[in-house]
């Protein structure tokens, strides 16, 4: 047989094969199946491909905002609503004398919760507060807005607790841990009396 009858024979058996599959109704409907599923998973590829990725974008953003260092408090926002009791008891100018101390420390100045320290150095400080009357002992962070030294957008954490009129606070330096207890050794300690009770600050050395 010549490569030409060959080549002709071979095309008649595969007509042949064609036409069996065609007449195949079952094999028919699979194969249109198998086109449509092949068709979709393409179009879906490439409408993947072509859409910007927004999730991973999105993820790698907030990973960038700046979070609170370890042990520090997020100063957030001002509390709203009502004064507490300690708050409402705070308005108005105060001295602050270190612990024991015959010497007057800071002038504070408290409006709503609003407060402004200067020092008798020079130095000042302006902010708000933040009350926790409920913690055990008591707790009040001073939030500092702008002040003449290093310590602005920091925190200091306080704790406190009232001897009649006097507030007695242990207040350390901003970013530092909160006190546990009250500790005089500690050089925290501070004493917060009304500044119209001038007669009763302790003598002048």
């Amino acid at each position: 047989m010549s490569w030409q009858a060959g080549r002709e024979v071979a095309g008649s058996e595969n007509a042949t094969g064609r036409a069996k599959v065609n007449s195949n109704p079952q094999i028919a409907c699979m194969a249109a199946i198998l086109a449509l599923a092949l068709s979709s998973a393409v179009q879906a590829g490439e409408e993947g491909s072509a859409k910007p990725v927004q999730e991973s974008t999105g993820e790698s953003r907030s990973e960038g905002f700046l979070q609170p260092s370890a042990g520090a408090p997020d100063p957030g926002e001002p509390p709203t609503g009502p004064l507490t009791a300690t708050e409402q008891r705070l308005q108005g100018r105060w001295h602050a004398y270190g612990y024991g101390a015959a010497y007057k420390a800071y002038t504070l100045d408290f409006q709503e919760r609003r407060f402004e320290a200067e020092g008798e150095a020079g130095d000042w400080y302006k902010g708000w507060i933040a009350v926790r009357e409920q913690a055990v002992p008591a707790e009040l962070d001073f939030v500092i807005e702008a002040c003449a030294c290093k310590y602005e957008g920091m925190v200091s954490q306080a704790i406190y607790r009232w001897d009649g009129e006097t507030l007695v606070m242990a207040a350390p330096a901003p970013e530092s841990d909160r006190p546990a207890i009250f500790d005089e050794s500690t050089g925290e300690m501070m004493q917060l009396r009304r500044a119209e009770e001038e007669s009763s600050e302790p003598s002048q050395e």
